[in-house]
């Protein structure tokens, strides 16, 4: 079985669901996505496969680079350019209006999810409670906004910026914010991500590269990311191998047969042999582990 994560570079007009298909369609693996990108939006979208699946909270959990396009005196139901027009006829900021505002989006905030988006109401998704005409009432949570850049001025009306954020963040709603503050409509009009964690824009493969390398049976490895690539920020504890067949059947690990130093609450990567079993966590004079990538039939 392969695991390791594919740096996929989704196309706008597929949704995040249909690109993991494609992916586990030609490798064969079980495989999910960290972090969805709307349909319309394009750009890095890390598909885990195989026991990399297992993974989803240390990848989605990662910081995100966005391009995206703002387009004022128009706004719209979704909130970007594939929804229905719902006002127009708004003022148009100058330059330096939009210069001067940017600043003051940056830091912890709370926003409110946009009502067509995946969050769930009562069990139900909004969009769905949206598109039958319904007003779901989303509670707002909290993010943050590292970084914010003007980029260019592509029209009279709209502008490229650079948002650096923490996952959750609805650029969509940012778009929307951004007007009101310039007290005018708008709308994302384009939607780029450039950045997710570890994953750049700048190393992503296209469906198309992914299908020539399988019809020429190219080795998955050629184009995944390993698991520890993306865990190299998590400390690492060496298990000896007497303590492993005991862990997988539930017992948690003392910190006195380690040798490295540990603090309660840390998260480490658990290696034995130069090889990755699995995600734990101090607690108290053990390690319990919380996430396995060996399974009782590897050992």
């Amino acid at each position: 079985m392969a695991s390791g994560i594919c740096n996929l570079l989704k196309p706008p007009g597929m949704t995040s669901r249909q690109a993991v298909t494609r992916v586990a369609r030609l490798t064969g693996e079980k495989a999910g996505h960290a972090g969805t990108l709307d349909p319309q939006a394009c750009g890095v979208l890390p598909i885990l496969l195989g026991k990399a699946t297992r993974l989803f909270d240390f990848v989605a959990s990662e910081h995100k680079q966005y391009l995206a396009e703002i387009c004022f005196g128009v706004a719209t139901d979704t909130l970007d350019a594939a929804g229905s027009v719902v006002a127009s006829g708004g003022r148009v900021p100058s330059l330096q209006e939009v210069l001067d505002l940017l600043p003051s989006f940056l830091g912890s905030s709370l926003q409110t999810p946009p009502a067509y988006s995946a969050r769930k109401v009562d069990g139900v998704r909004a969009y769905k409670l949206a598109r039958e005409g319904a007003a779901p009432v989303l509670a707002p949570h909290r993010i943050c906004i590292d970084a914010l850049t003007h980029v260019a001025q592509t029209d009279y009306n709209r502008h490229l910026i650079r948002i650096v954020c923490s996952k959750g963040t609805y650029i969509r709603t940012l778009c929307q914010d951004i007007g009101q503050a310039l007290h005018t409509h708008a709308h994302m009009s384009f939607l780029l991500r450039e950045q997710t964690g570890v994953f750049d824009i700048a190393d992503a493969v296209t469906l198309e590269e992914l299908e020539k390398l399988v019809t020429n049976d190219a080795p998955i490895a050629r184009w995944l990311t390993p698991v520890t690539q993306v865990l190299q920020h998590v400390p690492a504890v060496h298990v000896p191998a007497a303590w492993v067949k005991a862990c997988l059947n539930g017992m948690p690990l003392p910190v006195s047969a380690l040798e490295e130093p540990l603090v309660i609450g840390d998260e480490v990567q658990v290696i034995c042999d130069n090889a990755l079993l699995g995600l734990g966590w101090v607690q108290d004079e053990y390690i319990r582990i919380k996430t396995w990538l060996l399974d009782k039939e590897d050992t």
